[in-house]
């Protein structure tokens, strides 16, 4: 009697609740649509912070590898993308990093002939970021610093999986020239499968150039910036050393706006933050 008597209730306060949405739908969509963003957006975070910060990473030392950010006192901003200008100057006067590198990360790409035309997202970066990350191509090379220039540019990098899903895996892909978004660039090499830089998105990497007006005006924060530590060094004495470097720009440099700290964040230390962040979120949705 007591498990009939269970389910007969279960039965009227489901058919009492469906009594009650079909009387307000408007509030039933919303109710709906409410948790299905929620859901969603919580997804796409942890997509992003996992891609990003959490997932293992397959470099050399990657207890060594920081991210690198500008602290833009004039503007308010604690942090904030890099731009060329200081990170040139960075590059050049730290004594703490074994090597910097530079990414912009919004590059999409046409890829054109031998089947339908397909949209791929890639990264354009320096040559110097595969000796940042301490990886290399599993065949072919990477990029040489001179094919950072305008002219010496048109060469590409290939993900594993592009290469496996577009080129049959055929190692002569590396020498021959491809059509992206209307321009021939020469496939240099491909990428072991587990790597995915900036993210699990990114297809392919050409070299990054940069416009030497850029580089003068020190504006233009569009991009992201890793670099790998000095074995006896610590993120102490890389901020110590970053804050020097900024004093003296800012006497070379005295236009407000340009005055960029840069600031070394290891990358759990990132995590840590993106974990509490998400904390704080999940609790204000709750309260």
């Amino acid at each position: 009697m007591g498990l009939v008597h269970t389910i007969g209730t279960a039965i009227q306060d489901v058919r009492h609740g469906v009594r009650v949405l079909r009387k307000s739908l408007g509030f039933a969509a919303a109710v709906v649509l409410t948790v299905a963003l929620g859901v969603g957006a919580t997804t796409a975070v942890f997509s992003l912070v996992y891609a990003v910060v959490l997932r293992p990473l397959p470099y050399s030392g990657p207890d060594r590898l920081v991210n690198l950010w500008s602290s833009l006192p004039s503007m308010g901003l604690a942090r904030a993308n890099v731009a060329a200008g200081p990170y040139r100057d960075w590059r050049a006067q730290n004594h703490v990093f074994d090597e910097m590198a530079l990414v912009r990360s919004i590059a999409n790409f046409n890829l054109i002939g031998e089947g339908e035309p397909e949209r791929l997202q890639g990264a354009r970066v320096t040559a110097s970021l595969f000796r940042v990350l301490g990886i290399q191509p599993i065949i072919g090379r990477a990029f040489r610093e001179d094919e950072e220039q305008i002219g010496e540019n048109r060469v590409v990098l290939l993900s594993h999986g592009l290469w496996k899903r577009r080129f049959g895996q055929n190692p002569e892909v590396v020498g021959r020239a491809i059509n992206l978004s209307g321009v021939p660039h020469v496939v240099i090499g491909v990428m072991p499968s587990d790597f995915h830089y900036p993210a699990r998105e990114f297809e392919l990497w050409t070299p990054l150039t940069i416009d030497p007006e850029e580089i003068r005006v020190r504006l233009g924060y569009d991009y992201l910036s890793v670099a790998r530590l000095k074995r006896d060094k610590t993120l102490e004495q890389a901020q110590a050393d970053m804050n020097a470097i900024a004093a003296r720009l800012a006497l070379e440099h005295p236009v407000p706006d340009t005055r960029q700290v840069g600031i070394v964040v290891s990358r759990s230390d990132q995590s840590d933050r993106i974990s509490r962040q998400q904390r704080r979120s999940s609790q204000a949705r709750q309260r």
